[in-house]
């Protein structure tokens, strides 16, 4: 059965796909005219102009710190540990690398999103009949996504004014629009504004993209877990009228065969529906993992780097500036939600999806005076059934396969970054102490050597 894609899906991304379709990251329908086609041809050609200047900043970063660290005016480290100094650099690169990787791995895979939202309609039409219920779960589902966007967006804007603020404060002369050697120490000539232009174009815009795509996944799974929440309030209505039943006829109904036979038959009809509805989101689950796996794999990696490169500034302490401190704070939360927190939709999918079986349980339990009965064997099978189905075909999100999004993926990474902060710590101290015994016994030597030289005048 085929749906009108602008009542469901298409309306709850309408956000999301205006802004992937003008910069060309959006795939056109194949049933479009061919003015419609030319207009994506040339909006395709902004997205490839778009990656080609994300993977010119990236290259142009990494250049200027190698550059910088060993190039012929490299300035000796001030932190001491090379693997802390070296993380300090990555949390800037990584953010480039996320929109260029991001965005790419969707420019090839974008084609089955007509599919994805195909499947998301057919769902949403399953599980929620009525057409008034849809469409307000639908407008919700909207302004959700549209809310979402916006946040995403203007965190990203704050977070980049507050880059800028910082270096000003740091080198009020060298970021002056007008200075020229904006990529010092490269061998190279490029204004400030000419860099920042180059920097918003291709490394603040590329990752707001990456994070519309990631919030078209976040929404995803909040249709599949309203989907699943409905499912399993479906299931403990047929415990409740199995018991409504029982309560009200109980004296004449475990007599009559007949009565039974009808009971079972209504239930059994119901149950084969919601397995049926089980399925679909099963298939669901794993059309959007199977899509999106290698952009969830990317994101969550490249976010929980960039956490450890934030990690490793605050723990080295290089900058004395209290921008640096609010920067360095301030990037470590938002990147660290980025990791944890906007994980927690897909993470309920997982959760909500093992209450079914556990509701099911349940509902044999409730029901097990019937089904152990003759007339209730087919019911007894289609429970069986779909109980099998629950545990087996698992409702879960993850990145390429490696990456199961549960709990406990968040719990480690909070275990992660806090181990990753007192393993740094440690590195750091064990470092300036080595460097202060060397120090020292340098001195020692060169006092025992004076002394011999001293010895030997006299």
């Amino acid at each position: 059965m085929h749906f009108k894609s602008a009542q469901t899906t298409a309306s709850i991304f309408h956000f999301q796909e205006t802004v992937l379709k003008v910069t060309g990251f959006m795939p056109m329908d194949s049933n479009c005219s061919v003015v419609k086609k030319i207009a994506a041809s040339a909006f395709h050609c902004i997205g490839v102009s778009i990656l080609l200047g994300t993977l010119f900043s990236v290259t142009l970063y990494i250049a200027t710190v190698f550059w910088g660290l060993f190039g012929p005016g490299a300035v000796a480290s001030t932190i001491g540990n090379p693997l802390i100094e070296w993380l300090t650099y990555i949390p800037y690169c990584f953010t480039n690398l996320r929109g260029f990787i991001v965005c790419s791995l969707f420019w090839f895979h974008g084609k089955h999103w007509s599919h994805i939202k195909h499947r998301a309609d057919e769902l949403i039409h399953a599980t929620f009949a009525g057409p008034h219920k849809r469409a307000v779960l639908v407008r919700k589902w909207k302004n959700t996504a549209v809310v979402v966007g916006f946040i995403s967006i203007l965190l990203v804007c704050m977070w980049e004014t507050n880059s800028w603020i910082h270096y000003q404060d740091q080198d009020p002369q060298r970021y002056n629009l007008q200075f020229n050697d904006a990529v010092a120490p490269l061998p190279m000539k490029m204004t400030v504004w000419q860099y920042v232009i180059t920097w918003t174009l291709w490394s603040t815009l590329p990752f707001c993209l990456s994070q519309q795509i990631f919030i078209t996944v976040i929404m995803l799974a909040w249709i599949l877990n309203g989907c699943i929440n409905k499912l399993n309030a479906a299931i403990l209505e047929e415990r409740a009228y199995f018991r409504g039943v029982v309560s009200s006829h109980s004296d004449q109904l475990w007599s009559d065969s007949k009565a039974l036979l009808v009971l079972a038959e209504k239930m059994h009809v119901r149950i084969t529906a919601l397995r049926h509805r089980r399925l679909k989101m099963v298939t669901f689950c794993e059309e959007v993992t199977k899509t999106y796996g290698l952009i969830l794999f990317a994101i969550y990696g490249l976010d929980v780097f960039t956490v450890c490169g934030f990690v490793a500034a605050i723990v080295a302490d290089t900058e004395k500036f209290l921008t640096a401190y609010t920067l360095n704070f301030l990037s470590l939360a938002l990147y660290g939600m980025y990791a944890t927190v906007f994980m927690v939709p897909m993470v309920l999918v997982y959760e909500k999806g093992s209450y079914t079986t556990l509701n099911l349980y349940r509902l044999m339990d409730a029901t097990s005076p019937l089904i152990e009965r003759p007339e209730g064997q087919q019911l007894r099978l289609a429970m069986k059934t779909f109980l099998g189905i629950s545990k087996d075909q698992i409702l879960i999100f993850h990145g390429a396969e490696l990456l199961h999004i549960t709990r406990n993926l968040i719990a480690a990474t909070i275990t992660f970054l806090f181990s990753c902060v007192v393993i740094m710590h440690e590195l750091l101290l064990h470092s300036k102490a080595a460097a202060a015994c060397n120090h020292q016994n340098a001195q020692n030597t060169l006092t025992v050597v004076a002394a011999n030289v001293t010895t030997i005048c006299h």
